[in-house]
């Protein structure tokens, strides 16, 4: 339970206010149907960016999954779950974590990793079991019955020289 004056929260919607909507430059009808899909004026007012604010940076995880929707659909992550890869002072891949129990109740954390390198995109999954002591111990993806339709081996998009993942940062 968090226990404040309300400064915080409010020092935060002020600034949600004051930075309004992003310009698209020349929006499309396909760019309005993902938007529309994705909700994305509630997700970026009401998660992304207040949690921008407060945390210093995030990332938006683009998915694709034709059983939900035709379009690419999009998952913010705040700082706490999210790590950026640089070299040479660029940014070439973003880390998404994820916490899972299985029926053991024992804890895990799924790392997936998106990545440009070679000129192609990149998209990996491990799977560590967290011990005592903070220690991670990697594991096999079926510890965790939530991750049966994750690809065991990793993903290429050739020719795609993008990170698969948008970072958010201020």
């Amino acid at each position: 339970k968090r226990i404040h004056s309300g400064i915080p929260r409010a020092i935060i919607d002020t600034l949600t206010n004051i930075v309004g909507m992003p310009s698209i430059d020349e929006p499309t009808k396909e760019w309005d149907k993902i938007a529309e899909e994705n909700d994305f004026s509630n997700k970026l007012v009401q998660q992304a960016r207040p949690l921008t604010l407060v945390c210093g940076y995030g990332a938006w995880k683009i998915n694709f999954n034709s059983d939900i929707s035709e379009y690419p659909l999009w998952e913010f992550y705040d700082a706490e779950f999210v790590e950026y890869i640089y070299q040479c002072g660029v940014l070439v891949g973003i880390i998404f974590k994820s916490f899972y129990k299985n029926a053991k109740n024992e804890d895990f954390v799924l790392l997936e990793t998106r990545y440009k390198a070679q000129g192609n995109s990149y998209i990996e999954y491990q799977l560590f079991k967290l011990k005592k002591g903070n220690e991670l111990q990697e594991v096999n993806l079926d510890a965790v019955p939530e991750l049966k339709d994750i690809p065991r081996e990793k993903q290429v998009i050739t020719g795609l020289n993008k990170i698969l993942a948008v970072p958010s940062r201020y």
